[in-house]
């Protein structure tokens, strides 16, 4: 930072805090806070402040995350610690409370441990052991803020290289769908996937089912192939499953990704609920040292499941449709020998479309409506019987998909060609649903 001082004693920045006047300005200034690093160092309760009343604490913790948000540069998360590391633009207190209120620490609950690296502070949280009875919630809770502080700068570093002069470049997601569409070409089935699951990816909130017949694309090469240029997932198999390892499985490796779910057809009761709520709130229960906590998780949902063979037969309970946004099918595979060509050769430049696909993510967008055409088109659609249940959200599916296909081309607003694309894709997702299942075991 250009205006810090060399001895790490912070910035010399004016107070930059929205809903903070001259008059409590000229207060803070007259106790010695200055600047945003002095306003991260004071306590939120400091009795000198008492006049300024409830907004002064919410000043303060808003003076610390901007630091904390200016100095981190890697967050680590274990079950039982939390690694900060930062540069040393400021010193050993602002950096401290900045990164304690940037996570919404409290040191009722944690021990904090400060070391002092080659340019850098190294702060590490740990849940205090007397409090391990009451205080796992809470712990839990600044878990999962340090896992989205994580993945915040992963989303930073993938914007700064969106964001860096490419006059001679494509941007990477451009060059990554062309490969992907040549890899693709003459697949059926796998070439609708994968730009479905590309803008599922790209999407707010999505939940979609993948039928499977049995004499489709090998389902698991499938998965191993989308993964390539997928930032963030989580895999589950169903059955079996301890529920708890589950849901922090979901999590932790799922949240702000993307979540496969195999075989839900042998999934148990009380895994079918932990899906259920999870489709329909976002939000799981999780169990840690014996003790439970809700939390938070913004991701995406994929389902694969085995085509029935009872076409007149509800396959899934109704309610359970009706939080599914997009349902299509893997038809039987016409050209095995180009799916094994396209899955040896890979994609190269996957692993640049990752960072991309996460600048993608995070970026804010002006949204336009549907064009009413389109929707009054959808809703015309009718679910097969197997299917009991589904149709209710796919005018969230084109919404959600031309969301995503805004972002991947680094739009600032969902056009009318978002829209024109995104509903293509749902026409021909909700085409593929008709078909004439063959008897017979399905393949593994």
């Amino acid at each position: 930072m250009s205006n810090a001082r060399a001895d790490g004693s912070g910035s010399l920045a004016s107070l930059k805090v929205p809903g903070l006047g001259s008059l409590s300005r000229t207060l803070l200034e007259e106790q010695g806070v200055r600047t945003m690093a002095d306003l991260a160092r004071t306590d939120p309760y400091d009795p000198r402040f008492r006049i300024l009343g409830e907004p002064f604490s919410s000043w303060v913790l808003y003076a610390r995350a901007v630091v904390a948000d200016e100095i981190v540069s890697a967050v680590d998360v274990t079950p039982s610690a939390i690694r900060v590391t930062c540069h040393k633009t400021y010193d050993r207190l602002a950096s401290r409370n900045a990164l304690a209120g940037r996570l919404g620490i409290y040191d009722l609950y944690v021990n904090v441990e400060l070391r002092e690296l080659e340019g850098l502070y190294e702060v590490i949280f740990r849940l205090k052991p007397e409090q391990m009875k009451f205080g796992m919630a809470p712990w839990m809770e600044y878990r999962n803020n340090a896992l989205q502080l994580k993945n915040a700068l992963r989303i930073k570093a993938a914007s700064a290289l969106s964001e860096a002069p490419m006059a001679a470049a494509l941007w990477p997601l451009d060059e990554f769908q062309a490969e992907l569409e040549e890899r693709v070409r003459g697949l059926d089935g796998l070439a609708l996937l994968s730009k479905v699951h590309l803008r599922v990816l790209s999407s707010d909130r999505f939940n979609v089912i993948v039928l499977w017949d049995s004499d489709a694309f090998n389902r698991s090469l499938t998965r191993c192939f989308l993964d390539e240029f997928t930032p963030v997932s989580a895999h589950v198999l169903c059955g079996g499953n301890s529920p708890s390892e589950m849901q922090e499985q979901i999590a932790l490796n799922g949240n702000d990704g993307i979540v496969v779910v195999d075989d839900f057809e042998k999934a148990t009761p009380e895994e079918k609920r932990i899906l259920l709520d999870l489709l329909a709130t976002r939000r799981t229960r999780i169990t840690y040292d014996g003790k439970r906590t809700e939390v938070n998780v913004k991701a995406r949902f994929m389902f694969n499941l085995w085509a029935p063979n009872e076409l007149d037969t509800p396959m899934l309970d109704p309610d359970f449709m009706g939080l599914i946004d997009l349902a299509l099918r893997m038809p039987p595979a016409v050209d095995r020998k180009a799916f094994d060509e396209a899955i040896e050769r890979g994609l190269p430049s996957a692993q640049e479309a990752k960072g991309a696909l996460q600048a993608a993510m995070g970026s804010e967008l002006m949204e336009m409506k549907p064009p009413a055409e389109m929707t009054e088109k959808l809703s015309k659609f009718k679910a097969p019987r197997f299917l009991a249940g589904y149709g209710s959200r796919v005018g969230n599916a084109l919404e959600q998909l031309a969301l995503g296909t805004a972002r991947e081309r680094r739009s600032s607003i969902v056009e009318e060609e978002d829209y024109e694309e995104a509903f293509e894709l749902v026409r021909q997702a909700n085409a593929s649903l008709t078909f004439r299942q063959r008897r017979g075991q399905h393949s593994v």
